[in-house]
């Protein structure tokens, strides 16, 4: 049997959601986005901006852009943070891994998929090499935004379980629909994109705590973007690369469900499920923190008073975010010990408590080794206890229920611009800030991404 006939033949045995989901994106018009979800996305972008200027100078970019200086093609689009331009592959690749160097970025509240990371490097430098106006910009982002953590959203927990990244794998059909909107695809043509993420969606957590956990989110937005561009050009592709027997669910997820995937178009959108990060490590470890400060602040106890503590934790704290002895910074944001301990002596759990230099400091490793933490399946992912005994002879019991900055406890618009602030103060002053603030505000009245851009 001919390729294509088989492949006609397991379209109409399943549900068509590459069909379906490339619709929904093609269809998406300014006009239909309700206010509140282009508040999020504003919000969203301010975050990824932050981080990304913050992470703009972290080693990983800079070898990166070492490897890609020197054999990038013409300078259509700028590096975030720096005074670099690139051509536009290049360029959303290097600004994605900036977004994501630090893992200081947003995640979605219900599954581990930081959602704007593959997303807004494609609509920053697309976007400024195109000239499209500040409505094309905004759309293109939330449709890529909503394709992703739809996709995410059937596919988890199993393919996090399995071992795969969420952010590069999902972020890749995210990333691709963002492009394919703002390069105009039809229905078919946005399909044959998402079958081309779907031939390069990769990425495990495997490379938690490396340098190449931001490359991969980072290939990911320009992968994306590539399939996109590919489409455009007429390279077709499987039209259920998603669904198919042999596609990206079934070989990534063991179990999945694809049905609420494409429904409520017109009344669900996923931004409003989006969190932001007070704390610059991995999120699961948010409650642990909040609980240590708390221990901290409200009850005076300190390094040289703790004798020991005991926490009890959301058991997929421990498969990855555990790392007991880090050595290097980027081990710092997935060592539980290391938040906590940082949490409790520098009352801090920010940019500056995850260099290596604070990794490896002997007090910190010293408070460290008095932490226990336990799995405790009655625990939810922003929750946590822990029950500190003083050499004094006291014992503190701390529960959070909410970790701060979660969708319980969710940033403020002021506190999102706070953050904003705190991470590029070292890279560019306050009349910048303001500006770069003010014009994704303003962004709805955009005619020109390039302008805005430049601002930056």
């Amino acid at each position: 049997m001919a390729p294509d006939t088989q492949d006609m033949k397991s379209q109409r045995q399943t549900i068509a959601v590459s069909q379906l989901l490339a619709t929904y994106a093609v269809d998406m018009q300014w006009s239909s986005i309700p206010s509140p979800v282009i508040h999020e996305a504003k919000r969203a972008l301010i975050d990824a901006l932050g981080v990304a200027i913050a992470g703009s100078r972290d080693p990983v970019v800079e070898k990166t852009l070492a490897v890609y200086a020197a054999r990038g093609g013409r300078p259509e689009a700028r590096l975030v943070g720096r005074d670099d331009r690139m051509d536009v592959l290049s360029a959303t690749l290097l600004n994605g891994v900036a977004t994501h160097a630090l893992d200081f970025d947003d995640t979605h509240a219900d599954f581990f998929y930081h959602g704007t990371v593959p997303v807004a490097p494609v609509v920053w430098a697309l976007g400024e090499s195109i000239r499209c106006s500040g409505r094309e910009f905004l759309t293109a982002f939330v449709a890529g935004w909503e394709v992703g953590a739809r996709i995410g959203r059937a596919v988890y927990p199993s393919l996090y379980h399995k071992g795969w990244q969420g952010t590069s794998t999902v972020g890749t059909f995210a990333a691709a629909v963002a492009a394919g909107k703002l390069l105009k695809l039809d229905a078919k043509a946005m399909c044959n994109a998402l079958g081309l993420a779907a031939a390069q969606a990769g990425g495990t957590r495997q490379m938690l705590g490396t340098m190449t956990k931001p490359f991969q989110v980072g290939k990911a937005a320009m992968n994306g973007l590539l399939a996109a561009m590919l489409s455009k050009e007429g390279v077709t592709s499987s039209l259920i690369a998603i669904e198919g027997p042999l596609g990206f669910a079934a070989l990534t997820a063991p179990s999945f469900d694809l049905t609420g995937t494409v429904q409520d178009f017109a009344t669900r959108y996923e931004l409003p499920r989006n969190t932001y990060k007070p704390y610059s490590c991995c999120l699961k470890h948010h409650p642990v923190v909040d609980a240590f400060l708390e221990l901290r602040r409200k009850h005076g106890v300190t390094p040289p008073r703790l004798q020991s503590a005991v926490c009890t934790v959301y058991p997929a704290l421990l498969d990855s975010a555990n790392v007991d002895e880090p050595v290097t910074g980027p081990q710092g944001k997935f060592s539980v010990q290391h938040s906590a301990a940082v949490a409790l002596t520098d009352n801090l759990a920010m940019l500056a408590q995850y260099t290596t230099q604070r990794v490896l400091d002997p007090k910190l490793a010293e408070l460290r080794h008095k932490l226990s933490f336990i799995p405790d399946a009655r625990m939810a992912s922003e929750q946590c206890e822990v029950t500190a005994k003083c050499s004094d002879g006291a014992s503190v019991t701390v529960h959070i229920n909410g970790a701060r900055g979660g969708i319980a406890n969710p940033l403020s618009d002021k506190d999102i611009e706070g953050k904003f602030r705190e991470s590029t103060n070292p890279y560019i002053d306050a009349s910048r800030q303001d500006r770069v603030l003010a014009s994704i505000h303003a962004l709805d009245a955009a005619q020109d991404i390039a302008a805005v851009v430049a601002a930056w």
